[in-house]
């Protein structure tokens, strides 16, 4: 399942799926924004779409990208980004652990 944890200190919440990383949520921002992890195509997609997707603090920008949440990314498109990078990151367990989820 999901769970979640500060494991950076009280600044920065992540969510987690078997112990990998699939969300960042920076809490320590005048703004909401959270990061994702998609293949660079996609990113890549959504940065042209939107001025709001820009690349995260500290995360490689080929894979991951930071959404501001103030209206301009249609919500149904955060979510589907949420879903998407959660995807990302399962595909990659063990399939033992992907068994775990089911």
């Amino acid at each position: 399942g999901v769970t979640e944890d500060l494991p950076f200190g009280p600044s920065t919440c992540t969510m987690k799926v078997c112990g990998k990383i699939f969300v960042f949520i920076p809490l320590d921002v005048d703004d909401v924004r959270i990061a994702v992890k998609s293949e660079p195509e996609r990113l890549q997609e959504l940065r042209e779409r939107y001025a709001d997707v820009v690349n995260g603090p500290y995360l490689d920008a080929r894979h991951w990208a930071s959404l501001i949440c103030n209206g301009e990314i249609p919500d149904a498109e955060i979510y589907a980004a949420i879903d998407h990078s959660y995807d990302c990151v399962v595909r990659r367990l063990t399939k033992k652990q992907q068994a775990t989820l089911r």
